[in-house]
């Protein structure tokens, strides 16, 4: 290796690590960026931006580094690629597509290329599939699915674990089973029975029946697929081989509290915190279980703790909004969903913040965190028929008459699916 390439590694690995140091230590992010910008800079002027600053791109999401990908690519293939992923982060489809396909035809990397070309194929309406099926390999497509579970992109997750089930053919009996695991895992929580029971089965057929992984699984598909006691007997069998898993205490409860066996299941949250003390989770749970039987002191005390722990949870905030609803205080309970709102926007936030404005009488201020919560949920059913009670309470009959609409329009797609 020329000392001249030495350099450049060295170089690189110094701004991968100064990066994920800044980020550990809680940002910096504008320092973050200058450091990105100045790097494709440096680079585009010479060759086109590099593939290996990827990195620092992704983590900054900024839209200056996007467009110096776009305004100096070059003949060269990667080039190309990195302004059709600049592209397609501008929602740019048109151009992202004719770009990632001349990186592609023109050999850059055998399976980045195809990736971003099906994600770009998904959104506009093709068949991602086509692209996937010809140039991925198996084992990326599987990773994809899961960084889409993890986006909270669902859809997209279902697709790329659709393409694995469809295509997976390997002799590596330890591999597959762990894919088809975190397949039916994914599955178990939607509706998708075809898809889940493809991946139910072969999963069966691989997995070892004595294997504490085995019982985990087998009790988490339970749960989420409404067999509760079936659940029951698989964590049982896991506590007993490993008792002191907090983990698998607090899903047992979880268990328990999808019963309504709330005592219980506090029984087993206590548990967990024994075993893995000051877990914000286990206390929000135990709060949520006293909010549940509306024994709203005890559900505040649980919550707070859970917040003084980790503040920038939404969630512990929206429960003890709800507790602070059942004791008719509505203004800390609507300054609690705010708060949460300003960590992260979310709809159920907004449809609380509705809910309280509604009872304080505030109907068009509730009609407005009710329409940001349908931006961000457009087919939730019952925030439509919320609607509709708001809607009534000004007297708005064109309202209430396009919601109806909307209502019945939902509910006929559903049918139809």
């Amino acid at each position: 290796m020329s000392n001249e390439s030495k350099n450049q590694t060295v170089i690189y690995i110094i701004v991968v690590a100064a990066i994920t140091l800044f980020i550990t230590l809680g940002g910096f992010t504008s320092v973050i960026n200058s450091i990105a910008n100045i790097l494709w800079l440096k680079k585009a002027a010479v060759n086109g931006p590099d593939p290996r600053l990827i990195f620092p791109l992704g983590i900054c999401g900024d839209d200056s580094s996007l467009s110096v990908a776009i305004e100096h690519q070059t003949p060269k293939p990667a080039s190309k690629y990195l302004a059709g992923l600049a592209m397609l982060r501008m929602g740019d489809l048109a151009n992202a597509e004719q770009l990632l396909k001349q990186a592609m035809d023109e050999g850059i990397s055998p399976y980045s290329s195809p990736y971003a070309l099906g994600v770009v194929y998904h959104l506009r309406g093709k068949d991602a599939a086509q692209i996937w099926q010809k140039n991925s390999d198996i084992i990326r497509m599987q990773r994809m699915g899961n960084a889409c579970e993890l986006a909270g992109n669902n859809e997209l997750a279902s697709d790329y674990y659709r393409f694995v089930l469809d295509n997976l053919k390997s002799s590596n009996i330890n591999l597959d089973r762990e894919i088809y695991r975190e397949i039916v895992l994914f599955f178990a929580q939607t509706t998708d029975e075809e898809s889940f029971n493809r991946a139910y089965q072969s999963y069966i057929s691989l997995a070892d029946s004595d294997s504490l992984e085995y019982y985990r699984t087998l009790a988490t598909v339970c749960r989420d697929h409404g067999q509760p006691l079936r659940a029951l007997e698989y964590y049982q069998v896991v506590l007993e081989r490993t008792p002191d898993d907090d983990n698998a205490w607090w899903n047992a409860g979880r268990v328990y509290q999808a019963l309504e066996d709330y005592e219980t299941a506090r029984e087993y949250y206590r548990k967990a915190d024994e075993l893995n003390p000051n877990t914000p989770l286990y206390y929000i749970y135990i709060g949520n279980t006293y909010l549940f039987q509306k024994q709203y002191d005890k559900a505040g005390e649980w919550l707070e703790k859970a917040i003084d722990i980790d503040p920038m949870n939404t969630w512990p905030k929206t429960s003890l909004a709800q507790v602070r609803i059942g004791q008719k205080q509505y203004d800390e309970a609507f300054n609690l969903v705010i708060q949460a709102i300003e960590l992260k926007q979310q709809d159920y936030a907004y449809a609380l913040a509705s809910d309280i404005l509604f009872q304080k009488q505030n109907y068009l201020s509730a009609r407005d965190y009710l329409l940001k919560a349908l931006e961000l949920n457009p087919e939730r059913i019952n925030y439509l028929y919320k609607l509709v009670l708001i809607c009534e309470k000004l007297k708005d009959e064109a309202c209430v008459l396009d919601t109806y609409q909307k209502i019945d329009q939902i509910e006929l797609n559903n049918k139809n699916k």
